[in-house]
Parts: C-alpha cells; structure tokens; sequence
C-alpha cells in the first residue's frame, strides 16, 4: 500500500512538472513569434479605411503603430502627382507616435529596403544630422504623450 501511494505521488509530481513543461514551452514559442510579428518593427505602407495611406516603421504587438510616419497624399499636379509629407508637420502637428486601431486598417504591406521611399528617408535623415551638426544643435528627442 506504501509503495501504491509512492507511486501515486511521483505520478502526480510528474503531471504538475509536464503541465509546466508545457506551458513554458507555449510561452517561448509566443515570445518568438511576437519577435517576428510585432516587436521588430519594419516600414510598412498602411492604407485605412478612410482612402489615407500611411508609411513608417510599424509595430503590431502590443498596440498597432507607427514611428516617423509620413502620409502620402495624391496631388493634381502632373508633375508631382504625390506628395510624401510628415505627419508630424499636419496643421494640427501631433507629437509622438500614430497609434491606429486595427479594426480601421485595410491593409498593410512591407516596403523594401531598397526602395526610393527607403532612400528618401535615409537621405532626409543625413541631411537633418548635418544641418545640426554643422550648426551645434544637440537634437531633441521627440516627446511622446
């Protein structure tokens, strides 16, 4: 009867230790695929339900998001049939990022890292850096409310 019991133990610790097994296991593979799907953020264009389309890095976990995001706005202008503007410079000049709700978003595709608009804002960086280096400027960093 002692060794019934025994073994009864030892087949409820080793339950309780494959049931955390498991869950550990579910915990790594959900971390992993957040890294791939929302903590490592890339430049996506976004198009909402509202016909604005958005680019800038995007985040998706915890909360949809974009970090330097410009708005690409159509023109009647046959030269320049676009305009790619900072959202940051709108009338009413929002500070931080753009967080959206997802229910608003149509859909979002990735932008290759070799793209113009890619190159565009890799040129714009550098000459922003030299515009404050040349002149002394410390650059501020962007508040975030």
């Amino acid at each position: 009867m002692a060794k019934t019991l025994i073994k009864k133990e030892e087949n409820l610790e080793g339950q309780g230790l494959n049931k955390k097994i498991t869950v550990l296991v579910i915990l790594v593979v959900a971390l992993v695929l957040a890294g791939f799907y929302g903590f490592k953020p890339e430049y996506r264009a976004v198009y909402m339900t509202t016909g604005e389309l958005y680019l800038g890095k995007y985040y998706a976990w915890p909360q949809a998001k974009l970090v330097e995001a410009r708005l690409l706005q159509v023109t009647q202008d046959e030269e320049r049939p676009f305009v790619l503007s900072r959202f940051s410079e709108s009338l009413w000049q929002p500070a931080g990022d753009i967080y959206i709700n997802r229910k608003q978003i149509v859909w979002t595709a990735p932008i290759a890292l070799n793209s113009e608009m890619i190159n565009f804002l890799a040129q714009e960086k550098q000459v922003v850096s030299e515009v404050l280096e040349n002149n002394n400027i410390e650059p501020s960093a962007p508040s975030s409310e």
